[in-house]
């Protein structure tokens, strides 16, 4: 995913700079001017994943939004988890999301169980409805709608959103912890942090807003190819 952000060394001129976000949080991004910069970026791979989807829909790609709303709900899993699993250390527990990480029903029922187990109730999931959806998509070649991305979206971002708050008033010093090595690793704290505008963010709890303002707001960064 590609945004554009102002280059840190500029100053008031608020030069652009192109930032192509990857798998990692910290991110070297090039102005117009030539500056070089490193940046932080404060989310976590389950929101940018998220956010992925929202441009696909923004540019009518519905098929891969609604694959990328599903990797970020499996990683929403990993991360849940993780917070959950503080206490043990980074190898045991990688160790252990190994026999479970190529198969999204295996992270499916350790979120339902991990929930369970340390709030004594079931979380929300998707319904089958949706599921349906999801499987016809990846692993038969539908093509949705608009309507159907956004549905899916939405249901996503409410499930998501829910647990994060609920880790926010539960278990706020392991999910700051949990936050904190993924913002920060090998150093990266010494370089200048950069909150993006994504539709979920976990470093807060919050309310979710409306999500197709949130879609509209895309559209001055990534025009849609065809004008309707």
């Amino acid at each position: 995913m590609k945004t554009i952000v102002r280059c840190p060394k500029c100053g008031a001129d608020e030069e652009a700079a192109l930032l192509e976000i990857g798998n990692e949080n910290l991110h070297q991004v090039k102005c117009d001017k030539g500056h070089e910069s490193f940046l932080v970026t404060t989310q976590q791979k389950y929101e940018i994943l998220f956010e992925v989807g929202n441009y696909a829909i923004v540019d009518g790609y519905y098929r891969e939004a609604i694959s990328s709303f599903s990797a970020s709900l499996e990683r929403y899993f990993e991360f849940f988890i993780k917070v959950l699993s503080v206490g043990l250390s980074s190898s045991e527990f990688q160790n252990a999301w190994k026999q479970v990480a190529s198969q999204s029903e295996r992270q499916l029922g350790g979120y339902i169980f991990t929930y369970l187990n340390v709030f004594h109730t079931s979380p929300e999931i998707l319904p089958q409805s949706l599921v349906k959806l999801r499987n016809s998509v990846i692993h038969k070649g539908h093509i949705p709608t608009r309507d159907e991305a956004v549905k899916f979206g939405e249901a996503v971002a409410k499930i998501i959103n829910d647990g994060c708050n609920l880790l926010h008033r539960t278990k706020k010093d392991q999910l700051q912890e949990i936050i904190r090595k993924a913002i920060c690793p090998n150093n990266s704290s010494n370089y200048p942090t950069l909150i993006l505008h994504t539709y979920l963010n976990c470093l807060s709890e919050r309310e979710l807003s409306s999500f197709e303002d949130h879609l509209g707001s895309l559209q001055t960064h990534n025009k849609p190819r065809f004008e309707t």
